[in-house]
């Protein structure tokens, strides 16, 4: 998704570190997972960003124009140091809050009122998915919506199979989720395997119509490479 200049993101700087480079009384994020809420420097402490950014969403006309919400979004974004990856996160709750998912809502139900709220939520997708990182945020917003971020009912009806492979679906066929930012969230995930097969992200990740999705898109991935190096090929040869 191509950058704006009034979205443009901020270098930030590394504070902290010994002669060496390290840091050795502050643990690596790395070490700490999904989880792990780093000190942001010039953000309040006890300050949940996106949950004050899926509130601003949450106070937002339904039908009306996303432009006045796109400029508080990047407002509070800049007041707290939060990330685009925060901004899309709090939206993606807000997105879900709005579907009001009872427990037993079908899976075809939930996909159209999906793809209700994506009519007017997209526009603010596109504009703070600044890079492939967020877009991973995205999917990862969701996942957290299946695991009970927001509530028990919308925890209940995103993790019964085949409910979540569907709203990945539709997030990548809204084109808000490129297929190399489904295989990096998988590649994570993947990599978990065998220190918490058990935990509910895996139980979750590992459903069968999720895994299918996931082969279909590499399958695709590999065939559109091939498909490159042929027409190189073939250009060469004129």
């Amino acid at each position: 998704m191509e950058d704006d200049d009034e979205f443009s993101r901020a270098d930030s700087g590394d504070d902290g570190a010994t002669d060496d480079g390290t840091n050795s009384s502050v643990p690596s994020p790395m070490d700490m997972g999904d989880d792990f809420e780093p000190f942001v420097i010039g953000r309040p402490q006890g300050v949940d960003v996106v949950k004050e950014l899926k509130s601003i969403c949450l106070d937002h006309e339904e039908g009306s124009s996303t432009e006045n919400l796109a400029i508080e979004l990047n407002s509070f974004k800049f007041s707290q140091n939060a990330s685009y990856a925060d901004v899309v996160g709090g939206v993606v709750q807000a997105i879900f809050t709005r579907m009001q998912l009872e427990v037993g809502t079908s899976p075809g139900a939930l996909v159209s009122r999906l793809r209700k709220q994506l009519d007017d939520w997209s526009p603010i997708l596109q504009k703070f998915s600044q890079d492939l990182n967020d877009e991973v945020a995205i999917v990862k917003s969701v996942e957290g919506a299946a695991l009970g971020d927001i509530d028990e009912a919308t925890m209940t009806v995103l993790s019964k199979q085949p409910a979540f492979r569907f709203v990945l679906q539709t997030l990548h066929d809204a084109e808000l989720v490129q297929e190399e930012a489904l295989l990096v969230w998988a590649g994570e995930r993947r990599m978990e395997r065998g220190t918490n097969d058990d935990s509910a992200r895996m139980t979750l990740f590992e459903q069968q119509p999720t895994q299918d999705f996931l082969e279909w898109l590499e399958e695709s991935s590999e065939e559109e490479e091939t498909d490159e190096e042929d027409d190189e090929d073939d250009s060469d040869e004129e």
